[in-house]
């Protein structure tokens, strides 16, 4: 028993003669019971869409969540259409609530609890309502209507909530087509494609000449990327000694009278015995590492210039560190370095989103997307149209978009500054997040929370915990990521710093400080 979209070309045909464009849903003898508008799917789907956003403590709303507790609870399932718009009008779609101890979106609640709350027999839907996402919606309670878990009559009504909320939300949410919920060979999508081609057409000669002007530039920061080889020594089955070499690329970021130094992804030289260089003229060299960081996956190595062949330094290039807060969406940023696991390899494709403020231990980031290939072991690096480094391909957030991630590198420059000079930034081993406003309004002290506390960290060891809220680190009292993360960068290892927090305990918060001895991250 299955109830399924219309995918084949069959289905299609047939659909192609409706004007409305309704995708069918069917029963176990193939017998059409409810049509579906792809304006109602689209309807669905903008209700549902959660636009660049973290859904998290920080971006709560507390207003529409209680507004959406009181509509609920009030109607008991029997919620019309009217007073969902009224919510709708008032707060956008996206806004952030907690709901059933989950971090969602207020359209994701409505799409809940209008469709299926009242049957008891569901897992929340806490995604994009695409078209396939329905789909397997819609098998899921055919399945239970089979078992006997909702009634025939409950299937129905769950259908025609379907329509009416889709097609009720989508002059509100939805005003123009999307591409995301059209078939590919709809003919109104194909004509407003064609229109959008004319509009903007290129000539092949645009093509080449955007082509060639990527592959100047690369070749060009060819001269400031060098491999990296990573020599280690081990013995074989008989215990012969053997020599063998991992190859990545670095950037060469600083070019003094003495040395060369030049950034490299830790995995690089992981285990490494000693260090080689080949700079893209030719020389090859011994390196030495200079400073590394873990929190960033990056290191610093020297190259000592003395007794190196001037001819073949004269021509190397060295890579300007760039603004990553003036890199916008749509940009172009080329990848180069190892993005497709070979050395002077290069690649490009545009910023598809932007994170900003996103909470690393000890501190925060601006995170970017890209489509963009990268190899974050063999070390890529991102650059602007400029020719700067704006960042680098990294793991350093949990996270399972498949995207690449490229951290900022304007918010690591101070760690970058120290390890150029040998020397190590502090390292506390807190994660932290702003608390928002709403929270605020409940009784919830102003800080930061901490979202965690790394083991065998020195707040860890101080004492404290997840959950706690820092109110001043010293005598100055800190409420932002973008506070928090500057106090830490000028603190040195060895330094010895009084963290407040409030503690919720069973009384309520109560302040508790906590004398903690930074080390070196």
């Amino acid at each position: 028993m299955s109830i399924k979209f219309l995918y084949s070309k069959e289905a299609r045909d047939a659909v192609d003669k409706i004007n409305s464009k309704p995708i069918s849903v069917l029963n176990m003898s193939g017998k059409a019971t409810k049509d579906i508008g792809k304006e109602g799917i689209q309807g669905l789907y903008s209700l549902t869409l959660v636009k660049n956003k973290v859904l998290g403590p920080s971006s709560r709303n507390k207003e529409a969540e209680t507004e959406l507790h009181t509509l609920f609870d009030s109607k008991k399932g029997n919620v019309t259409l009217d007073s969902v718009l009224k919510i709708i009008d008032k707060y956008d779609v996206d806004t952030t609530v907690q709901w059933g101890g989950k971090f969602t979106s207020l359209g994701r609640v409505i799409f809940n609890e209008v469709l299926f709350a009242h049957y008891g027999k569901y897992e929340y839907v806490n995604d994009n309502i695409t078209k396939g996402k329905l789909g397997d919606i819609m098998d899921n309670y055919a399945n239970k209507l089979a078992l006997g878990e909702i009634t025939v009559d409950q299937f129905k009504e769950m259908l025609n909530k379907h329509e009416q909320l889709g097609f009720g939300i989508t002059d509100i949410v939805s005003p123009s087509i999307s591409y995301h919920m059209l078939m590919e060979d709809d003919p109104v999508f194909k004509n407003k494609l064609e229109e959008v081609y004319k509009k903007y057409q290129y000539k092949m000669d645009d093509i080449n000449k955007f082509a060639k002007v990527i592959s100047g530039l690369s070749d060009a920061l060819d001269y400031g990327i060098v491999s990296v080889y990573a020599v280690k020594n081990t013995t074989d089955w008989f215990n012969n000694p053997v020599e063998t070499s991992e190859e990545g690329s670095g950037a060469i970021i600083a070019n003094t009278e003495t040395e060369l130094l030049i950034l490299a992804p830790m995995a690089a030289i992981s285990e490494a015995s000693s260090i080689k260089v080949r700079l893209f003229t030719g020389l090859e060299t011994q390196a030495t590492i200079k400073r590394t960081d873990r929190y960033s996956g990056l290191c610093v190595l020297s190259v000592l210039k003395e007794g190196l062949d001037n001819e073949k330094l004269k021509d190397i290039r060295t890579l300007a560190l760039g603004n990553s807060y003036a890199v916008k969406r749509g940009d172009v940023i080329i990848a180069i370095g190892s993005p497709l696991g070979a050395v002077y390899s290069n690649t490009y494709g545009s910023v598809s989103y932007i994170a900003n403020n996103v909470s690393i231990v000890d501190g925060m980031t601006r995170l970017i997307y890209t489509e963009a290939n990268s190899n974050i072991n063999k070390g890529t690096w991102f650059v602007n149209v400029n020719g700067e480094i704006i960042g680098w391909a990294t793991n350093i957030h949990d996270d399972d978009n498949p995207k690449t991630m490229v951290a900022g590198i304007s918010d690591f420059k101070p760690i970058l500054e120290r390890m150029m000079n040998a020397q190590a930034s502090a390292y506390l081993g807190i994660k932290v997040t702003e608390i928002s406003s709403e929270a605020r309004a409940t009784g919830v002290p102003s800080g930061l929370y901490v979202m965690s506390c790394e083991t065998d960290s020195p707040s860890y060891t101080a004492g404290i915990q997840a959950g706690d809220i820092i109110t001043h680190i010293g005598n100055n009292e800190v409420s932002s990521l973008v506070e928090y993360k500057k106090m830490v960068e000028v603190m040195h290892a060895e330094d010895v710093v009084e963290i407040k927090v409030m503690r919720n305990v069973r009384e309520g918060y109560k302040e508790v400080v906590f004398p903690i001895t930074v080390t070196a991250r």
